[in-house]
């Protein structure tokens, strides 16, 4: 920690942020029934805000730390790109999405730690809420999938409503993550949690989106190590490479594709990228690859931020990301940063890949040492 200053605080409501932030999907769902088309996003925003002035205390609790000092330098100097871009269309396009999907949840964030107390006392002994609530969201929208309530996009299905394959994907595993953690980590093992389970790692494959399900399972297979018999691990590694195997096969030509896509992004960003210490600024890879001024990037967060930010950006994601293996314990809220960091190497942008910088946010709040698996287990056992 940089410092803190303590003045009297009021409750912690940090765990009902993070509970909405996965229930407002729904809305997206049910506006799907009746034909409207509605930000999951925009619904969390308002209810969070709504929330604030519930229960916002005239006490507050003033404090800083590296990794969030370093998220807002990042966003900042983003945008400051603006100055210099090569682009202007997409430029202006990315930075409503980047203030949008990054910088709000972050400031709301940042209210909801100002005005509570313990936060993370209160998000952590919580942790059986979040894990019914994902569990039931996964089996209503497995009941979903099963009557049809769903669209396709080439080989992929998703549920109404929730618009993107990929991102659809990365929510169902997200939700199975969270559940998974919770039945190994404390050991509650029942025909229904493992249901749960395979409903969620089964619409993650209808998704058809490879990076949710190689997050899950590399995570999956540590948290086995961690808690687990060492049998059930190897099997579970296997079923999963055959899961995956199946995956590539269903897309055929289009994942091999996909892969080569990739790889030519990466080739482009190191021939050109030593070029321009300080980067083209926002948007500007569109630009440089298709030499067309619309929103493209290389499905690799490190690569987007050095292209478009240059050295600044880069040095200070890998600074972000050092801190966070420095200070990394096992808990659900490091499992989740670890989760959408490794989709962040493979696909979407720094917009897209928005909860990754929300739960580092979150995860920058945790005392290293304090709330450690051990000792969390005598309270919520």
């Amino acid at each position: 920690m940089i410092g803190t200053y303590k003045i009297s605080r009021s409750s912690a409501f940090i765990t009902i942020l993070v509970v909405i932030t996965i229930i407002s999907v729904l809305f997206q769902i049910i506006a799907a029934t009746i034909d409207i088309s509605i930000s999951s996003y925009l619904v969390a925003y308002v209810i969070s805000i709504c929330l604030i002035f519930i229960f916002i205390k005239s006490s507050i609790r003033l404090g800083g730390s590296l990794s969030r000092v370093l998220l807002y330098l990042l966003f900042l100097y983003y945008l400051f790109t603006n100055y210099y871009t090569i682009s202007l269309y997409a430029a202006q396009e990315k930075t409503l999405f980047l203030v949008y999907a990054d910088l709000i949840p972050l400031l709301l964030l940042n209210l909801f730690f100002l005005f509570s107390k313990n936060p993370l006392d209160d998000i952590f002994q919580k942790q059986e809420i979040l894990y019914k609530v994902s569990m039931g969201i996964i089996f209503l929208l497995f009941f979903l999938y099963t009557v049809g309530f769903t669209e396709s996009i080439g080989t992929r299905e998703m549920i109404k409503g929730m618009r993107n394959p990929i991102w659809a994907g990365r929510f169902y595993a997200f939700l199975s993550l969270l559940v998974t953690y919770y039945v190994f980590s404390y050991k509650k093992y029942s025909v229904l949690n493992l249901l749960a389970i395979v409903c969620g790692v089964f619409l993650t494959y209808t998704a058809g989106s490879r990076g949710p399900l190689f997050a899950y399972s590399m995570i999956t297979t540590f948290i086995m190590w961690k808690y687990s018999n060492k049998l059930v691990m190897f099997i579970f590694i296997f079923c999963f490479v055959f899961l995956l195997m199946l995956v590539v096969g269903n897309r055929g030509a289009g994942a091999v594709s996909s892969n080569l896509g990739r790889l030519d992004y990466l080739y482009f960003i190191l021939n050109i990228g030593n070029t321009n210490l300080l980067g083209y600024g926002i948007g500007s890879f569109g630009v440089l690859f298709l030499d067309k001024d619309v929103i493209f990037y290389p499905h690799n967060l490190i690569l987007e931020l050095y292209i478009e930010g240059g050295l600044p950006l880069l040095i200070t994601i890998v600074i972000l990301f050092f801190d966070f293996f420095r200070r990394f314990e096992l808990n659900y809220i490091s499992i989740v940063v670890v989760f959408f960091m490794i989709n962040s190497m493979f696909s979407g942008d720094i917009t897209s890949n928005n909860f990754l910088f929300i739960f580092l946010f979150i995860f920058s709040y945790v005392p290293k040492g304090k709330y450690n698996k051990k000792r969390l287990q005598i309270q919520i056992t």
